[in-house]
């Protein structure tokens, strides 16, 4: 403990930081369209009224 410095540390977060990859972004385009679909799905019945649930 006594050798460590500012240096090692930022060198230790930052490695473990790295970019998104494919299934990130997929896990935010599927999310996104869910949100998409469910504001879509709202606006429908907002101008159909309550009967379209059946």
């Amino acid at each position: 403990m006594a050798d460590l410095k500012y240096g090692d540390i930022n060198d230790d977060v930052l490695s473990a930081m790295q970019t998104p990859r494919a299934p990130y972004f997929a896990a935010v385009a599927m999310l996104a369209a869910g949100i998409g679909w469910g504001a879509l799905v709202w606006l429908y019945q907002m101008q159909a009224g309550w009967g379209s649930p059946g």
